[in-house]
């Protein structure tokens, strides 16, 4: 994505979307998550800011399938604006799916790579993914060595 100035205005300006992506929000489950990340993303998309062709994965240590994860996505996007119809609202969370892992559990890293993969296939997104991070800065430390490569769930040391 790119950021240009407006040419009608010359303190304004207009983001215009590069490509499709995948967002993946680790520490999906909690208050800045909820508050902030998925109603931002919410509005990216409904402002055409980003790709008709996207998709977010929650990831997270709370237990839940991507049916529950939806309900809450929905809920988030209300607190922010009751006024925003149903129907986008929906449209929206038809793209949203969920991990369940820990951040130092390589079986988690394992599903959420196979869940982008297949998302990645079914929205054309290219393997372009944006890593939003919304743990505690103790987490950092856990999964780490886990992005790139090793993110797929190989065996690390950190």
């Amino acid at each position: 994505m790119e950021v240009i100035l407006s040419q009608n205005n010359s303190e304004s300006c207009e983001w215009v979307s590069d490509g499709r992506c995948g967002y993946v929000i680790f520490g999906t489950s909690g208050d800045l998550s909820r508050r902030k990340l998925l109603p931002s993303v919410f509005s990216l998309c409904r402002t055409k800011r980003v790709a008709a062709e996207f998709f977010v994965i929650g990831y997270a240590r709370s237990a839940m399938d991507d049916a529950a994860f939806r309900i809450k996505v929905r809920e988030a996007i209300r607190q922010v604006d009751g006024s925003i119809p149903e129907n986008e609202i929906e449209e929206f969370a038809k793209k949203c799916f969920y991990v369940s892992g820990g951040y130092d559990q390589d079986d988690g890293f394992k599903a959420l790579k196979a869940k982008t993969e297949i998302l990645d296939a079914a929205f054309a997104t290219g393997g372009n993914l944006v890593f939003h991070i919304a743990t505690p800065p103790a987490a950092l430390c856990r999964y780490r060595g886990r992005f790139g490569h090793k993110w797929a769930g190989e065996k690390t040391s950190g």
